[in-house]
């Protein structure tokens, strides 16, 4: 099994649209996404999203020279129904998680699961031999609804090792502590939870995002982060490769 992966796409319709191509065009079986999905919808977007409300009669209001937060909603929902479109159009199935980034946008905006476009957070999802397990918090960081805690990850991790096995891909928006997690000013912003998780129960390969600067592979595990590197990764599962893909 092929994967096309890539993470942190931030809300940039080039991304989407070559990921799509790209997962269409190659050899994959599957596109997978490790969250930060999503921005800020653009003034123009929030127009139409107040307008379509307005239609309904679904009243709404400026706060404090602010957009109503029932706009910015329905202008998140007509963006993720524009980039499952894109995505769509791969004519493959793709799994996701959301990030840290998402959690700030829309009282936290995730995606729903629809068709093909599958959300794996905290659930297993099976395709042939091999199933992708995934896990969208990361530690507080900007202070989204997609954080938690150490102690509340453990709690999480309980329950999410009896669904990792040998055959497993495990997604996570943010890294493993001391795993590719090097920010700017040289700490360590990975998840130690998490880390201790992989140490208990190593997954088949282990596949994140989070930390832009650090994108690349170390071993089993690898960061998919796009912003830095304009970059996608092919896995191979069943080698356990994972290898640099550059599109266009």
């Amino acid at each position: 099994m092929k994967l096309l992966f890539a993470s942190d796409l931030h809300g940039y319709d080039t991304a989407y649209l070559d990921f799509s191509n790209a997962l269409k065009e190659g050899n994959f079986d599957l596109g997978v996404l490790g969250g930060d999905l999503m921005t800020f919808p653009s003034d123009e977007e929030l127009k139409i999203a107040k307008g379509q409300l307005e239609s309904e009669k679904t009243e709404v209001h400026n706060q404090n020279g602010s957009n109503d937060p029932k706009v910015v909603e329905r202008a998140l929902k007509n963006k993720q129904h524009y980039y499952k479109q894109i995505l769509r159009n791969s004519g493959k199935p793709i799994v996701f998680v959301m990030g840290n980034d998402d959690g700030i946008l829309g009282n936290g905006s995730a995606w729903t699961t629809e068709k093909n476009i599958v959300g794996i957070n905290q659930r297993r999802a099976k395709y042939g031999k091999y199933n992708m397990v995934g896990y969208q918090y990361t530690p507080p960081f900007v202070g989204g609804t997609f954080e938690k805690n150490e102690a509340d990850q453990v709690k999480d991790f309980n329950v999410l090792e009896k669904l990792i096995d040998d055959n497993t891909v495990l997604i996570t928006h943010g890294p493993p502590w001391g795993i590719l997690d090097t920010a700017s000013d040289g700490k360590n912003v990975g998840s130690k939870a998490l880390r201790d998780l992989i140490e208990k129960r190593p997954p088949r390969l282990h596949l994140f995002g989070h930390v832009h600067r650090t994108f690349g592979i170390q071993g089993k595990h690898a960061n998919g982060a796009y912003p830095s590197s304009r970059k996608f990764l092919c896995v191979d599962v069943e080698m356990q490769e994972v290898e640099v893909f550059d599109y266009g």
